[in-house]
């Protein structure tokens, strides 16, 4: 992440998911699921791309499964219903989990998990969320915004999950230059502020909506409000930009 439009990951690790489970589980499935390493070269042929274990991809791909797999989902569900009061419960306790692998840095076992969460639940609005993040992550924008659109279509109402996707949308506004991207995100950062008028992340990415419009008026009245809430996550780089375009009205910062 190389500017404050790109999404904020500060959720990876202080995340507040908390498991509802009836006292401590262990999880129904192997975790070892790695990637299939890619094909070595001959000295002719060109190298073979890299096969990367549907496990480890958002979703499982969003390919159609193979006999095999189908069997493996269902023996996977069928512990779960034998060790969780409830499916949904199994995919709180799996999202969890993956949350907590995202935090130790262990990136591949967290999208695994977030997709059992997913073939649980695909009602949970949380792994959509947490697949979206790694996406955008990985600088895969578009796949990104697909799955936190899918998340606020489950949970409109979340005030996290609306700054992270107005984020993206201000990240796909610097790869394509394209304006609607801008309003798109105003739109996602007041529907934020009206959930949670506490939000200071929010109004610190609203600003940078105004900075983009070149209302810097605006930009410096929203940043000053995320201030006076947080002022932790404050971005310097995006600040000295600001004061570049025109100084701090109140003359706090220089």
């Amino acid at each position: 992440m190389k500017h404050a439009w790109m999404i904020a990951f500060a959720f990876f690790i202080a995340f507040n998911v908390h498991a509802q489970r009836k006292g401590k589980k262990k999880e129904a499935v192997s975790t070892n699921a790695q990637p299939v390493p890619a094909s070595q070269p001959a000295q002719s042929p060109p190298a073979t791309a890299a096969v990367v274990d549907p496990k480890l991809l958002p979703l499982f791909g969003s390919q159609p499964k193979t006999e095999v797999q189908l069997r493996e989902d269902q023996a996977f569900l069928a512990d779960c219903d034998r060790s969780f009061g409830s499916r949904e419960e199994a995919s709180k306790f799996f999202e969890t989990r993956a949350w907590e692998y995202l935090a130790e840095g262990k990136q591949d076992t967290a999208i695994h998990r977030f997709n059992l969460a997913w073939l649980l639940n695909g009602k949970n609005a949380n792994p959509y969320w947490g697949l979206g993040a790694i996406s955008a992550g990985q600088g895969k924008t578009d796949q990104g915004i697909d799955l936190l659109t899918k998340a606020l279509a489950l949970e409109s109402n979340n005030a996290g999950m609306l700054v992270d996707a107005a984020s993206l949308r201000l990240n796909r506004y610097k790869e394509k230059n394209d304006k609607q991207e801008v309003e798109t995100s105003r739109g996602l950062l007041n529907k934020a502020i009206q959930v949670d008028s506490t939000n200071g992340d929010a109004y610190a990415k609203l600003s940078m909506v105004y900075f983009y419009l070149a209302d810097y008026d605006k930009a410096w009245e929203n940043l000053h409000k995320s201030r006076s809430i947080s002022i932790a996550g404050m971005d310097f780089s995006y600040l000295t930009e600001l004061i570049a375009k025109k100084p701090d009205p109140l003359g706090m910062f220089k």
